[in-house]
C-alpha cells in the first residue's frame, strides 16, 4: 500500500523527486496500457500543491505514515514536513495509439485508500473496489 503525499523528505522536495505522477502512477499507467492493449499516443496532464501546502503545522525531520483515522480532514493535519512543493492532486488525459481514451487521476488527500480501476466500453463495465487481498471485489 502506497502512502500519501509528503509524508517523507524525498517525496514532499521537488529537487529529489521526478514528481508523485510519475513516482507513484507509472503502475497504474502501465495498467492502463495492458488493460487496453495499446501504448499512449498523446496526452495532456495538469496538476496542482491545493490542499497540503495550506497546512501550516510543519515540524522538520517528521516521517510518519499515514493514518486515515489521525490525518483527516487533510487540512487538520499537523506536523507535516517542512516543504511541499509537489502536486497533490494530478489529472491526466490519454489517447491511446489504438484509439482507446483513458483518464488518470491521483488525489493524495482523499480519505479513501486504495486504487479504483473503471473501464467502461461497448459491452460494458468493470470496476473494482479495494485492492488488498482478501478485501477487494470487481463488479461486471
Amino acid at each position: 500500500m502506497e502512502k500519501p503525499l509528503a509524508t517523507t523528505v524525498e517525496d514532499a522536495d521537488r529537487r529529489d523527486t521526478t514528481g508523485l505522477l510519475l513516482q507513484k502512477g507509472a503502475h497504474d499507467l502501465d495498467v492502463i496500457h495492458w488493460l487496453a492493449g495499446s501504448r499512449t499516443g498523446l496526452v495532456t496532464a495538469m496538476g496542482a500543491l491545493g490542499v497540503y501546502g495550506r497546512v501550516e503545522d510543519r515540524s522538520p525531520g517528521l516521517d510518519e505514515r499515514f493514518d486515515p483515522e489521525r490525518n483527516w480532514p487533510p487540512l487538520g493535519q499537523r506536523g507535516l514536513n517542512p516543504v511541499i512543493d509537489v502536486e497533490d492532486l494530478s489529472m491526466v488525459l490519454m489517447r491511446l495509439d489504438n484509439g482507446v481514451q483513458a483518464s488518470y487521476q491521483q488525489c493524495h488527500y482523499t480519505p479513501d485508500y486504495w486504487r479504483n480501476y473503471t473501464v467502461i466500453g461497448t459491452e460494458g463495465r468493470l470496476e473494482n473496489f479495494g485492492d488488498h487481498r482478501g478485501s477487494s471485489v470487481v463488479r461486471v
